[in-house]
């Protein structure tokens, strides 16, 4: 058997389905006297949407009754599934829909009983068909007000359709509904504003009736940089008119605020431009693309292109924000108030040398900034998104308000983290530089900074917390985390044949709660639906009892019914964080990571690990003055900061060092000048070149420290052209997930100051690139027709490629990673997107070398891919090979597997054979994590097949009639045919194994 590993490995951090079939919920749940409570009826988050249309394509669909048809019919693919994370279907806003557009979306409900019921709706929803019958209209609504609307229904019992017909005008159509027994009284908003302009006159309405005892609704106009160009507080019920001809043409916004029954403020922005919109974001594209634009302007540019469209006739209204962050930018450079203000955006950005790329962090200010005194942070991050669009089509990417940073007196900040990172490597360093640049703008309390995040989000809260402690006063993951002990062996992970170090290391090393031991002095809310199907309970569960078990500060609340959706806490999450203030000087500190990056908190800080495969643990404590005790696991160096403030004085500086008892082992440690206490195990003697948490090895982690290609230019032109393919699939492969051109030089284009800037991956040996050539004697890797020795011991290897990571010989901060083949036809089996995870980018490769041939190993779940290869290892703590951290290939499974052999020339299939491949497939049918499909389509001269997880399609290239290799990263494909030779499956290869589609879906 086997395995799939590619499409569901880590599908718990995100909101794939993937887990339905996850371990069922404890039993003990079963006997749990649930609260009552009356329903209130859920609103509608998963539909079927038709749009956009125009009115007339709508009225004749109307009148057959077609839209609800349609969904069983062969048009069905004109429809969409869209499932919303909150109470508001938002499908509209985006899907193309102009002024006088129509659109319709289809709810499916189950109801108890059959009989009357009543639908609460929100928007401008102007036909309600219940069951294929019409059930009238609703009035005329501009503004959008949650249960704003209330229609009579007849529900019969058990399946209902409801469909509702939607209409846009001068804003994006928004819709929310829920089903309701008649009589339930719900709370509606207050207020929700909407504008109309007519010429110079602009019009404004609260969009609700009147609720006495606060009947007052106040409006501010604010053009760019806060400046309130006028106010006005009319009755509730009455609309305000205001006269513009005077004001500038630009954009602004309107704050309308009124107070509700309980005294609450309760306020609202309305996006408005005077002038030409579309112009104005011409110009600011034209300004992106002047010489010198940097990379914020440039950001702005593409936003406002992109939402322009290809014809320019974009949703005007969704090019206010850009417009309005361009005019605040503006001021700010010119040395005015910009976007700095009170209930502001600011849009942080810097350059990140890892790729020279320029990332972005949102901001949102409170609305008493600037304050008096220093304000705290929140850091919340983002969920997973399975496309991984570019920047500016992320969810919220231009949201200029944030109402937990206004009602809770916080700066709320929104990092980016690379996108779908998993937040590990460039994901948390991306993270941390948020905060440093906010804190470098901002005044905020060090001792008041705060991490939260749902789903993917969730996952990256409990990881970063645990590894940057010191960092955070209080963390809440919602609904996030993941740990194999609950995936259980239906997913491969508890295999007992996975007995290999670098098996028992990943399956650590992948959790969400590898560190959680950080946490001890970080109180933690965890949150989660109990019916989350995407991300099941069990894992919340787990990283919660973990810390209960360990007496650690840790509050849980499961939510009956909760599913993966907005859980509609922020607020509450908010109010408990802001309870709490960081511990600076804890007595006791614990850490446990993965890897030396993160083997930190608070005071201890290990610098050396006596073995790269296994966890770095370890516990210190403040037993009395001047008396640390100190325990730990894999652990050859050490630096402690015991904090001054934990004692009267500076008794570290009165004595002459510390007594620390380290594993039971009493040491009297000096005081360096800057208070630390540096330990070495016994037989340990570190020196600058050794391994490092800033350089600690692991090939994927070349890939955290600012990079460039190097592609050798000697050799043939066959050799020059392999190197070149290899490295266009590794650029490809990087803009794929960066959208961002990676540095990229020919040998010969390598200057003194390039090579001793940047991390090197060198393509092609000494004989085949000049910087490999320079460097080669500094480096401990040679490679020959027929072998491949690694500091001194040889391996065997006949077509095959080596990979090795190593320190810079020019650069103490920077690495070399060497890509050499015995052979052209050996390159082939170097994969360039190798590295990390195809779908959910987090590292594959924590070898520091590998030697791989074309051997195809066939590996059940739970075991890794070093058991195909000729040999693989990591380096010691002084960058020496050692055999307690080398390892060769099973040597039985590569006798029986099959030998890829590269033909000299690719043999060109006929058409016919490649049509009968195209379809279809669904994978690892029957297998827990079975379901998803490969397509392998013909189009024109392209043949190709759908990465498994990603849907990118990658071009074929045959190796004989039935085997393939992608184009450029050489991954294979297999076709099973059977006696008939009719094609009945395919196996691809991934990145960490085989993944295996048995079954023909057409």
């Amino acid at each position: 058997m086997m395995r799939m590993k590619i499409v569901t490995t880590i599908c718990a951090l995100v909101c794939a389905p993937s887990f339905a079939q996850a371990p069922a919920p404890n039993t003990a749940a079963a006997a749990q006297r649930e609260l009552w409570l009356a329903t209130e009826g859920r609103y509608v988050r998963t539909w079927r949407v038709l749009a956009p249309l125009s009115a007339a394509e709508a009225d004749t669909l109307a009148k057959t009754g077609a839209p609800t048809a349609l969904i069983d019919d062969s048009n069905a693919a004109a429809w969409r599934t869209h499932v919303s994370y909150g109470d508001v279907l938002d499908a509209f806003a985006g899907g193309g829909m102009k002024d006088g557009s129509v659109g319709f979306a289809l709810a499916t409900i189950d109801w108890p009983d059959a009989g009357d019921a009543q639908l609460l709706l929100g928007g401008n929803v102007r036909g309600v068909w219940v069951n294929g019958a019409w059930n009238g209209g609703a009035p005329d609504s501009p503004a959008f007000v949650i249960d704003g609307t209330r229609v009579d229904v007849k529900l019969e019992k058990g399946v209902n359709r409801i469909l509702l017909r939607v209409e846009r005008f001068d804003r994006p159509v928004l819709v929310s509904m829920r089903v309701v027994a008649p009589g339930f009284v719900a709370a509606r908003s207050v207020i929700a504003p909407y504008l109309v302009a007519d010429g110079t006159k602009l019009t404004l309405s609260p969009g609700t009736d009147p609720k006495p005892p606060n009947p007052l609704v106040k409006y501010e106009v604010l053009a760019p940089g806060g400046h309130r160009v006028m106010d006005t507080a009319p009755p509730l019920n009455r609309p305000a008119t205001i006269d513009t001809a005077n004001w500038a043409d630009g954009p602004y916004e309107i704050r309308a605020s009124a107070t509700d029954a309980f005294g609450k403020p309760v306020a609202v922005y309305l996006p408005w431009f005077k002038g030409d919109a579309r112009a104005a974001a011409l110009r600011v594209i034209d300004a992106a693309a002047a010489p010198g634009a940097d990379g914020h302007v440039k950001m702005l540019g593409d936003m406002l292109r992109d939402r322009l469209g290809p014809d320019g006739d974009g949703d005007v209204s969704r090019l206010h924000s850009p417009l309005m962050e361009h005019a605040e930018l503006e001021l700010e450079r010119a040395g005015q108030t910009g976007g700095a203000r009170a209930a502001g955006f600011v849009r942080l950005a810097w350059t990140d040398d890892v790729d020279g790329s320029t990332q972005f962090c949102r901001a949102y200010l409170p609305a008493t900034y600037p304050a008096q005194r220093k304000i705290p942070a929140l850091l919340f991050l983002h969920g997973y998104n399975p496309p991984n669009p570019p920047y500016v089509r992320w969810w919220s990417v231009a949201d200029r308000h944030n109402g937990v940073a206004e009602r809770h007196e916080i700066l709320v900040l929104e990092p980016m983290a690379r996108g779908n990172s998993m937040y590990r490597m460039l994901g948390e360093t991306d993270v941390l530089r948020c905060l440093a640049e906010a804190q470098r703008r901002f005044p905020v309390d060090a001792d008041r900074v705060y991490l939260t995040g749902e789903s993917m989000g969730g996952n990256g809260t409990w990881m970063i917390a645990s590894r940057n402690p010191q960092v955070f006063a209080a963390a809440a993951p919602v609904h996030g985390g993941w740990d194999y002990r609950i995936l259980g062996n239906g997913f491969g992970w508890l295999n007992p044949q996975a007995t290999r170090p670098m098996e028992h290391f990943m399956q650590e090393a992948q959790s969400s709660f590898a560190g959680a031991e950080g946490l001890r002095n970080v109180p933690v809310y965890a949150l989660h639906g109990d019916a989350d199907a995407a991300v099941p309970v069990e894992f919340s569960r787990h990283g919660v009892k973990l810390l209960q078990r360990w007496g650690y500060d840790v509050r849980y609340r499961e939510i009956p019914g909760g599913m993966h959706e907005d859980l509609k806490a922020r607020d509450e999450i908010a109010d408990w964080l802001l309870g709490h203030r960081r511990n600076a000087a804890p007595r006791e500190v614990r850490l446990r990571s993965y890897d030396l990056a993160g083997a930190k908190a608070h005071w201890v800080r290990v610098t050396g690990s006596s073995s790269p495969l296994e966890m770095i643990e370890a516990r210190a404590q403040v037993i009395d003055e001047l008396v640390l005790r100190l325990d730990t696991k894999n652990v050859s160096s050490v630096t402690l900061t015991p904090p001054k403030t934990l004692f009267s004085g500076n008794l570290q500086f009165r004595a002459p060092g510390w007594t620390v008892i380290w594993n039971g082992e009493r040491h009297l440690v000096p005081t360096r000048a800057d208070g630390s206490l540096e330990l070495a195990a016994v037989g340990v003697d570190p020196g600058p070149r050794d391994k490092s948490p800033a350089l600690e090895g692991h090939l994927s982690y070349f890939f955290n420290t600012p990079f460039a290609i190097v592609v050798g230019t000697g050799g043939d032109s066959a050799r020059r052209n392999a190197f070149e393919a290899k490295a266009q699939a590794l650029i490809e492969s990087w803009q794929r997930w960066q959208y961002v051109m990676p540095r990229v030089f020919h040998d010969v284009e390598v200057t003194p100051g390039i090579e001793s800037q940047y991390s090197l991956l060198l393509l092609g040996g000494a004989a085949d690139n000049k910087v490999s050539a320079r460097l080669a004697s500094k480096l401990p890797l040679r490679v020959a027709r027929d072998s491949v020795t690694v500091d001194g011991r040889k391996f065997a290897a006949k077509d095959a490629v080596a990979q090795m990571i190593y320190p810079h010989p020019g650069n103490t901060g920077r690495y070399v990673l060497l890509v050499e083949p015995t052979s052209i036809a050996g390159l082939r089996f170097w994969n360039p997107a190798a590295y990390r995870h195809p779908a959910y980018n987090f590292p594959l490769l924590y070898w520091d070398w590998t030697i791989v041939d074309g051997r195809r190993v066939p590996l059940a779940q739970g075991l890794q891919p070093d058991r195909g290869w000729i040999a693989a290892g990591s380096f010691d703590r002084h960058w020496r090979r050692d055999d307690r951290f080398t390892v060769v290939g099973d040597a039985s499974a590569r006798e029986r597997a099959a030998l890829r052999v590269v033909p000299a020339t690719p043999p060109k299939l006929p058409a016919e054979q490649l049509a009968a491949y195209a379809g279809r497939y669904v994978a690892n049918p029957g297998q827990a994590n079975a379901g998803a499909l490969v397509e392998v389509v013909v189009d024109g001269g392209t043949f190709a097949i759908t990465e498994p997880g990603t849907g990118n399609r990658l071009s074929l290239e045959a190796e004989s009639t039935t085997d393939f290799a992608v184009v450029g990263t050489g991954a294979a494909v297999r076709f099973l045919v059977d006696g008939a030779g009719e094609p009945t499956g395919v196996i691809v290869d991934t990145a960490d194994g085989d993944l295996v589609v048995t079954k023909r879906a057409n």
